[in-house]
């Protein structure tokens, strides 16, 4: 009985370890352009609390990020664009996938996704600084 008591405890010291990653600073990874050519993509998160701001850098631009939310390992924002007068928001959702804290997996989903618009891979985020 001790022992599971023990290893509970253990287990809970763990994962709030894990959950309670500081997830501030630059994260950079791979997406998948319109044409299907790789395209790198950053973002700049300052955490306080489980607020999560910032932005994200594209080839071209910096969008801030709004809305959003870490709970336990799980991590939400949505990125607003403005293209040729027509407003999108974009949701980014994912996990921390280790103890360390640096590396993210997100996907992204329209808001409104156009029909038959194709669902776009995984972008997996390195921790940079």
């Amino acid at each position: 009985m001790k022992r599971a008591l023990l290893f509970a405890g253990l287990l809970i010291l763990v994962s709030a370890n894990l959950f309670g990653a500081d997830l501030s600073g630059i994260w950079t990874g791979q997406t998948v352009a319109r044409n299907g050519d790789p395209e790198d993509v950053s973002f700049r998160f300052q955490q306080s609390g489980d607020v999560i701001s910032g932005k994200m850098y594209g080839e071209n631009e910096s969008t801030p990020i709004s809305e959003g939310k870490i709970e336990g390992d799980t991590i939400r924002f949505v990125v607003v664009t403005e293209l040729n007068g027509q407003i999108n928001r974009t949701i980014y959702s994912g996990h921390i996938l280790n103890a360390k804290g640096d590396e993210i997996e997100v996907t992204r989903q329209r808001e409104n996704p156009r029909p038959n618009e194709k669902k776009t891979p995984p972008i997996r985020l390195h921790r940079v600084v």
